[in-house]
């Protein structure tokens, strides 16, 4: 059973362009959905008896599941007359558009662990999420803003840094991630204002005033801290236990 908006956004774009809707779980009508893909094609190229196919795409939006499905279709009809002559290319490459750099970031192109500020995507999320799927998703109580928001996700995923403060970095960089898999559900509306639009007029939020970002940073430091002079402290025990086994030997 097709979801209200999909139809809704199916009717929209045949308006535009050839539009086939394809979901890589629905493996039951595959056949079916390949035989219609494949038929769109064909009208394309009119009377040219071979066609070179080829997905593109942004991140993490089924074209790898397509791709193979599509294969295995076209290797099972080879030999009929009809599919004579498609030729599926492997992994064309994605599309990334001239989008600003929040939009390429919701859209999966880049990596949550190589953004500097995952802080300002995270800000756009919560503007585009309902606030009751954010809430259900992770289950923690009702925020006023993203500041609070990250709170109460380090506070579950007991994410915090020296002195008992919350890992706003590392934490926005899980929500991202969680984003990208598909654990956060969204969809745009037909009638609603474009996401790119919107992610235009996005600012870095100013919730988190100065004392707080002096105390984060404070934080991390005293985090990374822990962590060197740990690495030290085994680089010291390791040294004694090789300087031990050295003097040993000499005295043999």
């Amino acid at each position: 059973m097709l979801s209200t908006p999909l139809i809704e956004w199916h009717q929209h774009l045949c308006k535009e362009f050839p539009t086939v809707l394809f979901s890589s779980i629905a493996e039951s009508d595959d056949d079916t959905k390949c035989v219609e893909l494949i038929k769109v094609v064909r009208e394309q190229c009119k009377d040219k008896a071979n066609a070179t196919l080829g997905i593109a795409g942004y991140p993490n939006v089924g074209k790898t599941a397509l791709q193979a499905t599509l294969n295995k279709f076209l290797l099972a009809k080879k030999d009929q007359d009809e599919y004579k002559g498609l030729k599926l290319l492997e992994n064309v490459g994605v599309v990334f558009g001239q989008d600003n750099p929040n939009s390429v970031i919701l859209k999966n192109v880049k990596y949550p662990d190589d953004l500097s500020d995952p802080y300002v995507p995270v800000h756009a999320i919560i503007k585009r999420v309902p606030k009751h799927e954010l809430l259900l998703t992770y289950e923690i109580a009702d925020f006023a803003n993203t500041q609070e928001f990250l709170a109460s996700v380090a506070a579950l995923k007991k994410n915090f840094l020296k002195g008992g403060l919350p890992d706003y970095d590392s934490t926005a960089k899980m929500v991202l991630n969680d984003w990208i898999a598909g654990k956060i559900k969204y969809h745009q509306d037909l009638n609603m204002e474009e996401d790119d639009e919107k992610d235009d007029a996005y600012e870095v939020p100013s919730e988190m005033d100065s004392s707080d970002m002096e105390d984060e940073e404070k934080g991390k430091k005293g985090k990374k801290g822990e962590k060197e002079k740990k690495g030290k402290d085994d680089e010291d025990e390791e040294f004694g236990e090789d300087a031990g086994d050295s003097e040993d030997s000499e005295k043999k």
